[in-house]
């Protein structure tokens, strides 16, 4: 982190839309980490242009709770960047309004990213059983697509930090000089969903590394406001578009690229053919961004010091 003493050394961010039923208890979690903490810091929430109260119940706690208003709604990257332009703090904790992190959170995040070549602190998330929801990811590479999967070895007793693919955007400490310098999120990927995978995949090409630390615990319910907003259909082909927008910014491994061709080929035909365009409107959506995905990975292979292979190979 930055040697800047003068700021705060630490700023809760949290992206709310519709969140009248979980933001005050999220609140009321950040503001008891905050008392156990030794070191100062603030909390920012920024509303995505709710239609519920979640504007008033934040205001409610104007005196220890900084809000900020976005007049449209733009989705979870554009609110998690404007809350990074607003926080002060050389550290910069993320997590979704429906999260609620225990009190020792801050201090032990801090510590982590005291590390120069940590980019970030993905945390160990609990439902509201107790039972692991998110936890340690690898990098998986299946039928033409990479993504993070769960270290399957994992169990609550493990409590070891060790490097993880990404950094969960539900929970996650991060460098902020570092968080700036990628660029944030990326906010072609609105309305939400591959944004987190995205932005550490980046920074892994960076040279950086994340750690994931089971000490870093918040509780997070099975059941999300995203889920209970959109029909899960949208929500799919929302989640697809992203990840072949993920896959095509950032891999650079020619056989992975040969495999990911065939499978999205095969998907739209065996799609098309059932009479069921949901993949083909996902392939459609990707193809949007292709001016923006050109320019950059253009400036990607200049900033890069790992390929993909590296990456995985980080975890071999």
């Amino acid at each position: 982190m930055r040697a800047d003493e003068s700021a705060p050394a630490w700023s809760f961010v949290v992206p709310n839309y519709n969140g009248e039923t979980v933001i005050a208890a999220c609140a009321d979690a950040m503001l008891a980490a905050a008392a156990r903490s030794h070191f100062p810091g603030e909390i920012i929430i920024v509303d995505d242009a709710s239609s519920d109260r979640s504007a008033d119940i934040i205001g409610s706690y104007s005196d220890r709770v900084k809000l900020v208003r976005l007049e449209k709604n733009r989705g979870f990257s554009s609110a998690c960047n404007a809350g990074i332009s607003a926080a002060r703090g050389r550290a910069i904790l993320l997590i979704n309004n429906d999260v609620s992190v225990y009190p020792d959170i801050i201090d032990i995040a801090l510590a982590r990213l005291e590390t120069p070549d940590v980019f970030a602190v993905s945390f160990r998330a609990l439902d509201e059983n107790g039972q692991l929801r998110i936890g340690r990811t690898l990098p998986s590479y299946k039928k033409g697509f990479l993504k993070g999967a769960p270290d399957e070895r994992e169990t609550l007793r493990d409590m070891e930090a060790k490097p993880t693919f990404f950094a969960s955007g539900g929970g996650a400490a991060f460098d902020a000089d570092k968080l700036r310098a990628l660029g944030g999120f990326d906010e072609n990927m609105n309305p939400f969903y591959w944004e987190d995978v995205d932005l550490s995949f980046r920074a892994l090409r960076r040279g950086w590394n994340i750690v994931y630390d089971p000490a870093c615990l918040v509780l997070h319910p099975s059941h999300g406001v995203i889920s209970s907003s959109r029909r899960a259909r949208e929500v799919n082909v929302i989640s697809r578009r992203n990840q072949l927008a993920f896959f095509w910014k950032n891999v650079d491994c020619p056989r992975m690229w040969a495999g990911h061709v065939f499978f999205v080929a095969l998907k739209v035909l065996s799609g098309c053919l059932a009479f069921r365009f949901d993949y083909l409107k996902s392939v459609s959506g990707a193809a949007r961004f292709a001016g923006p995905v050109a320019a950059f990975r253009r400036d990607q292979k200049k900033l890069s010091v790992r390929s993909t292979r590296d990456i995985i190979n980080l975890f071999s």
